[in-house]
């Protein structure tokens, strides 16, 4: 099978090089470095990134799985039939299953691992539907992720009435295992291939999101570099925990591109006039401030004298 990759290193190299941070601990930046100029040829570099992939020919994933049996005949056939599509990664949810296939999944913060436990395709390992360890929950929720790409799969609202500020769209979810029944009810909204939904802002993997640095505590210029860096992430997990196909290689360029169309908006308001009025701001903060402590003697805190 062909495997398609994107060179995120050329991406993030060049991001540092064009826009250095000042400092370690509170980083900040020269914002004359934010020219439209240097825009322009960071746009360039994404450009060349997403429109040519590297494409290489590797083995067809097989995973290790084996024929279920520990069900009714019925559940064991449609079971069977679910796990043998090798594209796909299950994940079980112990909960309200038939909720999540008719609305959609919800939870506090997106964290694949605090809310859902990865499924080894076995007797042993899917004994935990008839028992499941978290509540001895009745209605296991299954999840399946396509090993072929990598989109975003959370979506954030801020809606102050909801407590679960994050969910994921039902049509991730094969369907359900319905312990009283005894049974597997599927998902009639189930999709093993997914379009890029820019509704959707979170990863399955954590480390897409969290630990980016941002300079400056200018709210335009933190976010500028953050969906920058959100950029060159997602396209270096995408290469290395994936096996992107030709179809999931289009998902990762358009997600890329509606990213893009955000730093536009925000390179768009970095006018000279723009960090003026930022830097007289801080300037009249700083007066402030200095009047509010008081004067000092000879230009020295009390911290000088002994």
């Amino acid at each position: 099978m062909k495997r398609y990759s994107f060179d995120s290193e050329k991406l993030r190299t060049f991001i540092e090089d064009l826009y250095p941070f000042e400092g370690i601990l509170n980083p900040t930046i020269d914002f004359n470095l934010l020219s439209n100029d240097n825009f322009e040829l960071m746009c360039k570099c994404i450009m060349d990134v997403i429109e040519n992939p590297i494409i290489t020919e590797v083995d067809d994933f097989v995973p290790y799985r084996q024929q279920i049996t520990i069900f009714d005949d019925e559940t064991n056939k449609t079971l069977n039939e679910i796990f043998s599509n090798n594209d796909l990664m299950f994940f079980g949810h112990g909960g309200n299953g038939k909720a999540i296939m008719d609305t959609e999944f919800r939870c506090r913060y997106s964290a694949i691992d605090s809310h859902f436990v990865p499924l080894q395709i076995n007797d042993e390992t899917l004994a935990m539907l008839k028992d499941w360890p978290h509540k001895s929950a009745s209605q296991i929720a299954i999840m399946a992720l396509n090993i072929h790409e990598f989109n975003p799969i959370y979506k954030y609202t801020d809606d102050p009435q909801r407590i679960d500020k994050f969910s994921i769209d039902n049509e991730y979810f094969v369907g359900y295992y319905d312990n009283n029944l005894g049974k597997f009810i599927s998902n009639p909204n189930f999709k093993a291939n997914h379009e890029y939904n820019p509704e959707a802002t979170g990863y399955e993997i954590d480390n897409v999101d969290m630990g980016i640095v941002t300079p400056s505590d200018l709210t335009e210029v933190r976010e500028y570099f953050r969906l920058l860096y959100k950029i060159s992430r997602a396209l270096y997990f995408g290469s290395t925990s994936k096996y992107l196909d030709e179809h999931g290689a289009l998902q990762m360029k358009k997600q890329v591109l509606n990213t893009l169309k955000k730093l536009t908006e925000l390179q768009n308001q970095f006018t000279p006039e723009f960090f003026d009025e930022y830097n007289k701001k801080v300037e009249e903060e700083r007066r402030k401030a200095e009047e509010e402590s008081g004067p000092t003697l000879g230009g020295q805190s009390d911290d000088d004298w002994i």
